[in-house]
């Protein structure tokens, strides 16, 4: 198969709190399966926290944390660097790593706690000296435990450590822009399930995605959502595919894969259209041929 593309990227004239229960099994000095560790479980109230400098009633947040386990647990609290990479994925790193870090701005409270078991304890979020900062930052709060186990005569000490995010935003950084840098034809990115089906079959490498490639110029980040749209080179209508929201943090490139879905053969112009919450919406093009 073979498709004739050009792009015309341009630009065209809105904290939730849920259950997130996240053990990681970290360090193992023996080995053992995954339902050994069922008993020992940390879970915290908050997935994100969006804290203001300057606002009485957004300069704290209460996380709490929770040992649903059989066994107390005694666990240390500190705050850390993170980032996506530009498919979104999370990525962790000491405290003042990143340069939007929030450093010492951001305090976690107490640093440490022991968790009977079916207890909660809160851990209080504080801003400190961030009144004249104007522009946003991030970080994590994590809670880490570390809790040995007898395996089969062995000692085994899982790691679990829940984080929660907190966004400190100034007023004056509450701004939204965003442009589609770049739209273009690529090779499908097989998915998990589609990477097992493939072991049995031999891959269809005639399959094409769009790729979008989102910068965000606004100050905060934004969750934006959209659509393609794909029709005949007579402007009918052919497909129209939503595209999930996904966050996108202030400065940073979103790169997001859309399958092409089948089509017959002949010239098509895909436009996407991506709403992130500010006064315009972000388009892009990619016109192409089907043969």
């Amino acid at each position: 198969m073979r498709d004739d593309t050009s792009g015309a990227p341009g630009r065209l004239p809105t904290a939730r709190a849920w259950r997130a229960l996240v053990p990681l099994l970290v360090v193992a000095v023996a080995t053992a399966t995954l339902p050994q560790y069922a008993t020992a479980q940390i879970s915290v109230d908050r997935v994100e926290l969006f804290l203001t400098p300057g606002a009485p009633d957004r300069t704290t947040a209460i996380i709490t944390v929770t040992n649903e386990g059989t066994r107390p647990m005694q666990a240390s609290v500190y705050t850390a660097d993170w980032d996506r990479d530009s498919t979104g994925g999370n990525r962790f790193f000491p405290l003042g790593t990143v340069k939007e870090s929030c450093g010492q701005m951001v305090q976690a409270f107490p640093a440490a706690m022991r968790l009977e078991p079916g207890t909660q304890q809160a851990v209080r979020v504080t801003v400190q000296g961030a009144d004249s900062i104007t522009a946003s930052c991030w970080g994590v709060v994590f809670i880490e435990a570390a809790d040995l186990q007898q395996v089969q005569g062995r000692t085994v000490q899982a790691v679990l450590r829940p984080g929660v995010k907190y966004y400190l935003e100034p007023p004056v950084a509450n701004r939204r822009d965003g442009e589609i840098e770049a739209m273009y034809l690529d090779q499908h990115a097989l998915t998990a399930e589609e990477m097992r089906v493939a072991q049995a079959a031999r891959p269809d490498t005639s399959r094409k995605d769009f790729v979008l490639n989102f910068r965000n110029l606004g100050g905060i980040q934004v969750r934006p959502t959209g659509t393609v749209e794909i029709r005949r080179d007579d402007n009918t209508l052919v497909a129209t595919i939503p595209i999930p929201e996904f966050p996108v943090l202030p400065g940073a490139v979103r790169k997001i894969r859309i399958p092409m879905p089948g089509l017959a053969s002949g010239r098509h112009v895909a436009i996407a259209l991506i709403d992130f919450g500010g006064p315009e919406i972000a388009g892009g093009q990619v016109e192409f041929t089907r043969p």
